[in-house]
């Protein structure tokens, strides 16, 4: 056995055939044993009113699968007659025709201009338009090369349904068949377009899907593959009910052709996604969830010769692919943005991305559940009638509709706050010699920008009752009893919960009078800290030594902000009594002009740093007051800047700082003359006497 081919995906994909097939054959038997012959029940020919009133959307599913079931029975009945029907068919559409070959011929001429014009068209405006980048790794060169394509493909489109069809068109069947080749193969080039983008086999620097040249090529081969036998076979089995095929054989075919791609493309997903992780292998699980779903309701259609539901989940899978692509799109954009440093003049357009990228998948989400819900509860199970499901429908669009505006509204909310005002502040840790700047520091957020998440959350809940409540009203529900319902009870809530209440309330007057925000350094009562976040009833506090205090308004009380304007600091230094002022004074400016000179402080000053003068006289000493007028945040900082300056300065000009030291005066004399006496004194008592007849 080759390494490349790996068997379990195929018992996979043949166990849960297997398990579908014998399943199937059991519920045909119950559900032909139940309902003989097809004859109508008893109450519906007497038209027993009561059971009509009573019957439900249940009722009509349940009675909708049976006849599935008598459609998938007579389906399955006739394989037998597959094969036989044809063989018979094509021999009697080749022999229809006059000029078989030619008329083949010319049909995969065609087809081979639909597979390689639009790679030639591509190649050669490359080559002519050099001076755009088609190729690089990045999203818009993705993003051009893709759009290229698409271009390519509409004039290959345009090119073949204007000489193509006149070459082919012809009063035979035959002609008829090759048409249908050729419609075929525009029909896959269109549908293989998005893999092509997704995948790109021959490119792997603007691949968009997490995978090797290997897995790549693979993949899209095997849809390239399914892709081919569907559209073929939607083609050709109708020309084998022309030749005189029975339908029945024909859609039994059709089953057999359903049940290998689906075998496929279960293998091929099977095989890409064999090493995927996360959200990754969660997607690759909702695909084969996708392509199970669609080959149910390929067989449905089929059976039941009505192919709307599938028709829906294949356009649905189209969306999603789609979406896929956009959303891969706009992450390699993001992530090359990130890696490159973008400057922050683009930090509009970087957070923009965002946006997009958070919306597109709700939006392709909301439309395919609206397209499975109509082909599954309307066109498969008939839970729905079509004038029921019309007034549904519009409630169901009217809610979708309002959600994703809303949600888009949110979203873009969030990015105008995130852009146009200022971000939070973030306590900086105690390292790196900062240990003394005051937590918040730095510019702290506006006052709208310091509401908003109260605002957003405000705003997602509207939406979301706004929904609910169009809703109902395009449902026919009379709303005004829920509005006025809703008032009595957010009464009765209020009375209730009044501690609540008096939370919320106080939150409003204290964003009313602006008393904090955002990233400012406050003390409510025995609690201190940096705002970190404004909610509905309370705000959240973190402490300069990390603790994290959560204070309903209600409590706060009196509230003291360090933060706002300015701060003022003043503090004294002591000197010896003998110092010269002036000196002190012309030393203190010139200290004051080298902090303002300092590129970490010079934006900070608004009054500068100088010594006011001598504030009082202790008995040894001169207490000097010094001051200094800067912004909120780092005032600990430039106060520990400048009196380490100051110490230098007076130190080297011969300024002493006073001295704790005791002095003790004699009654008279100078100081040095008490000295001399005392240590004239001490000599004495210490020289011995002479010696007796010295």
């Amino acid at each position: 056995m080759s390494r490349g081919f790996n068997i379990r995906p195929w018992r996979h994909a043949m166990s849960v055939l297997a398990v579908f097939v014998v399943g199937m054959v059991i519920a045909l038997s119950v559900a032909g044993a139940a309902t003989p012959g097809g004859e109508p029940p008893a109450d519906a020919a007497t038209g027993n009113l009561l059971r009509n009133e009573l019957d439900s959307g249940f009722t009509r599913a349940w009675a909708k699968v049976d006849v599935i079931s008598g459609h998938l029975a007579t389906v399955l009945a006739a394989l037998p007659q597959a094969p036989r029907g044809l063989a018979e068919g094509t021999a009697a559409l080749f022999a229809s025709a006059t000029t078989p070959l030619l008329t083949l011929g010319k049909a995969l001429a065609v087809v081979v201009a639909v597979i390689v014009l639009p790679a030639l068209i591509s190649g050669l405006v490359m080559r002519r338009m050099r001076h755009i980048d088609f190729a690089g790794p990045s999203a818009g060169a993705t993003l051009r090369h893709g759009l290229l394509d698409i271009v390519a493909l509409g004039l290959t489109v345009a090119v073949v349904g204007v000489f193509g069809r006149r070459l082919l068109q012809g009063p035979e069947l035959f002609d008829t068949f090759a048409i249908g080749l050729g419609l075929a193969a525009v029909q896959w080039r269109i549908w293989m377009l998005p893999f092509l983008i997704l995948l790109r086999p021959a490119d792997p620097a603007q691949r968009l899907a997490a995978a090797d040249d290997h897995r790549a090529r693979t993949a899209y081969r095997s849809a390239g593959f399914c892709f081919a036998a569907g559209f073929v076979a939607a083609k050709y089995l109708p020309l084998m009910v022309d030749v005189g095929m029975p339908i029945v054989a024909a859609q039994a075919a059709g089953m057999v052709v359903g049940v290998l791609i689906m075998i496929g493309a279960l293998t091929a997903l099977q095989r890409f996604f064999a090493q995927a992780r996360g959200w990754r292998k969660t997607f690759g699980n909702v695909a084969k969830a996708m392509v199970v779903i669609g080959w149910a309701l390929w067989a449905i259609g089929l059976s039941m010769l009505k192919f709307q539901a599938y028709n829906i989940v294949f356009w649905a899978m189209e969306v999603a692919i789609f979406t896929f692509i956009v959303e891969r799109l706009l992450s390699r954009a993001i992530e090359q943005r990130a890696a490159n440093g973008e400057p922050g003049h683009d930090k509009n357009h970087f957070s923009l991305l965002h946006v997009m990228r958070r919306t597109v998948v709700p939006v392709a989400a909301a439309v395919v559940l609206v397209m499975l819900a109509r082909s599954w509860l309307v066109d498969v199970l008939g839970v729905f009638s079509w004038e029921e499901w019309l007034r549904f429908d519009h409630a169901l669009i009217m809610v979708v509709s309002v959600l994703i505006v809303g949600h888009i509204a949110y979203e873009l909310l969030g990015y105008w706050s995130s852009t146009k005002l200022s971000a939070p502040s973030v306590a900086v840790p105690a390292d790196g010699g900062h240990d003394d700047l005051l937590p918040g520091a730095g510019q702290p957020t506006s006052r709208l920008s310091s509401i908003m998440p109260v605002v957003r959350g405000f705003f997602g809940v509207l939406v979301i009752a706004t929904a609910l409540l169009l809703g109902l009203s395009h449902l026919g529900v009379n709303i005004s009893p829920l509005l006025a319902g809703a008032g009595i009870f957010g009464l009765a809530f209020s009375f209730g919960s009044q501690t609540l209440v008096k939370d919320i309330v106080s939150g409003v007057f204290f964003v009313a009078d602006d008393a904090f925000r955002v990233g400012e350094y406050i003390q409510a009562g025995s609690h201190k800290g940096t705002v970190e976040k404004l909610s509905l009833r309370s705000v959240r506090v973190r402490h300069q030594n990390g603790q994290f205090h959560t204070i309903p308004y209600g409590q706060l009380g009196a509230v003291t902000n360090f933060s706002r304007d300015y701060a003022t600091i003043k503090f004294n230094l002591r000197l010896a009594r003998d110092s010269d002022m002036e000196k002190a004074r012309k030393l203190s400016k010139k200290v004051g002009a080298e902090l303002a000179e300092m590129p970490e402080y010079a934006d900070q000053f608004i009054a500068p740093f100088k010594m006011q003068g001598v504030t009082d006289i202790e008995p040894n000493a001169l207490l000097c007051r010094f001051k200094f007028t800067v912004k909120p945040g780092k005032q600990t900082m430039i106060q520990r800047e400048a009196i380490k300056r100051i110490h230098r300065a007076f130190h080297d000009n011969g300024i002493e700082f006073a001295s704790n030291a005791v002095v003790v005066q004699g009654q008279g004399g100078t100081m040095q003359e008490q000295a001399l006496e005392a240590a004239g004194a001490a000599s004495t008592t210490l020289t011995p006497a002479p010696a007796p007849g010295a």
